[in-house]
């Protein structure tokens, strides 16, 4: 049977013996999760895509929110002024 695998960004058809509702299995000896940080495994290519699609604007996001937190800082900064010391 076919599956598709998610993996650095890329779709790659796979062929398994076989499957459980947590593994997918290579052959006799390999077997891979099904869902990991890294790799997953999809009935569809287009579950696949859309996979990676969410992952991506997930990843965005976060960019985002790092950027607004960013800008935030730098505005704090720029609005600071010297303290003035008295003798």
């Amino acid at each position: 049977m076919k599956k598709y695998r998610t993996w650095l960004g890329e779709i790659e058809e796979i062929d398994v013996i076989r499957e459980t509702d947590k593994f997918v299995y290579k052959n006799s000896e390999r077997r891979d999760a099904k869902r990991s940080d890294r790799i997953n495994y999809f009935d569809t290519w287009t579950e696949a895509r859309d996979f990676l699609i969410d992952r991506e604007k997930a990843a965005i996001d976060r960019a985002r929110d790092e950027i607004d937190q960013h800008m935030e800082k730098l505005a704090k900064i720029m609005e600071m002024k010297p303290h003035v010391e008295r003798d």
